[in-house]
């Protein structure tokens, strides 16, 4: 009857979500967005949440499951949260007597540690312990003599991962018998 007619269809081509989380990651501050952008994907999140970011203010392990039409693929990351700026905290007293407790004079980070030294003198300037080691520490000891309840020096120097800079600290700790 002299009619005609027309019609598209626009077929597109797709593929199980390729992603990735990254690498773990250690994050200086108190907050971290993992972030995904795959067009027409489902996302669930190891709580059940379903947005394309997370917000995580915790350390800990995230893991995210995306879905499209043509299937599902997963990832997980270990991110570690340090709000602390990296500082190496030291102790003010130390007592080695071998109770166990603060039998050891170090310095403490819960941040990864480089270019570290330490170094702790006796009121006549003599260097009674050197470290170049963050888990090494003082045990009030010197030249196989304990050293006497007094107040001893201490100078140290380390890389600040969070800051990226070399931190430099001079302080006191006294030695409790």
């Amino acid at each position: 009857n002299g009619c005609s007619g027309r019609d598209t269809i626009l077929i597109s081509e797709d593929s199980i979500p390729v992603f990735s989380l990254g690498s773990d990651t250690f994050v200086c501050g108190n907050q971290y967005n993992l972030a995904l952008n795959i067009p027409y994907a489902q996302y669930h999140w190891q709580d059940n949440s379903t947005d394309s970011f997370y917000h995580v203010t915790a350390s800990g392990v995230y893991a995210v499951t995306v879905t499209n039409l043509c299937g599902s693929a997963a990832d997980e990351v270990r991110v570690d949260i340090h709000a602390d700026e990296c500082a190496v905290l030291i102790p003010t007293a130390f007592s080695p007597n071998g109770d166990g407790a603060n039998d050891v004079f170090r310095g403490v980070c819960r941040c990864p540690v480089e270019r570290y030294s330490m170094h702790v003198y006796n009121r006549w300037g003599e260097e009674v312990f050197g470290t170049e080691q963050v888990n090494e520490g003082w045990d009030g000891v010197f030249r196989s003599v304990q050293q006497p309840l007094s107040v001893y020096v201490f100078h140290l120097e380390y890389f600040n991962y969070c800051e990226q800079k070399m931190k430099k600290m001079v302080g006191n700790v006294t030695l409790v018998r």
